[in-house]
This record gives C-alpha cells, structure tokens and sequence, in this order.
C-alpha cells in the first residue's frame, strides 16, 4: 500500500469518526506518520479531547497481526 493510499484511509477514517460523533465536523488538520510499508488491515479511530468548538481525534492503522503500521491525529472544528 502507497503512503498516500494510506493516508487517504486514515483522513477517510479520522472524517468518519469526527461526523459520527460531531454532525458537521470538519477537518482543520491532520499529521500523519507511517512507520512501515504494510498493508492497513484495519483503523481504529478514538477522541481524545473536545471542547465547545473543536474535536481531536486520533488513529492507528494495524496490520493483519496487529502491529500498527501508521498513527495520525486530527483536528475538527464543530460547526455551531
């Protein structure tokens, strides 16, 4: 799997989440950061804090046996 093809699943995943738990969220910022080259299984995306007006999320991406292949974490503005 491509970095970027990767990457596209963790926003995909990150906005997902976001809209689930804030109807109208929407993505700031994200940082990505991909430790190997294997194929994301699966992503497991949680919130780690909101306030009023922001959401931040974070992600792993784990492969088959578990080991997490990549991390990002995600800022989104609550729209009032």
């Amino acid at each position: 799997m491509s970095h970027a093809a990767l990457t596209a699943r963790l926003v995909e995943a990150l906005e997902g989440a976001a809209v689930r738990d804030a109807e109208g969220a929407a993505l700031v910022s994200a940082t990505f950061d991909v430790l190997t080259n294997d194929e994301a299984a699966r992503i497991e995306t949680r919130v780690v804090r909101r306030t009023r007006t922001l959401l931040f999320m974070s992600a792993d991406a784990r492969n088959a046996a578990g080991a997490c292949v990549a991390t990002a974490s995600s800022v989104h503005k609550i729209s009032a």
